[in-house]
C-alpha cells in the first residue's frame, strides 16, 4: 500500500504529492521568477552536504510533516 503518491502532469508541468487526503501541487520546473515569489533561498543540508536551495513554505509542507511526525520541507 502506497501512503504517499506523486504524479507529474506533462501538459501543465505540475507535480502533485498526495497523502492522507491532502494534495500539494507545485511546478515541476519552476522559473527563477516563480521561485523568488513563492519560496525562500536558503542553505539546506541534503544527504550530509550544505547546498543552496529554494525552500517551500512550512504551511505548504505541513501535511507531510504531520504524516511523518517530523519537521520536513520541500526544496528545489
Amino acid at each position: 500500500m502506497t501512503l504517499i503518491t506523486t504524479a507529474w502532469d506533462a501538459d501543465t508541468d505540475m507535480l502533485t504529492i498526495a497523502l492522507n487526503g491532502h494534495s500539494i501541487e507545485i511546478p515541476a520546473h519552476p522559473t527563477t521568477e516563480w521561485l523568488e515569489k513563492n519560496t525562500e533561498l536558503i542553505k539546506a543540508g541534503i544527504w550530509g552536504e550544505q547546498t543552496d536551495a529554494w525552500e517551500y513554505s512550512a504551511m505548504l509542507t505541513k501535511p507531510i510533516s504531520e504524516f511523518l511526525n517530523m519537521d520536513v520541507r520541500l526544496v528545489y
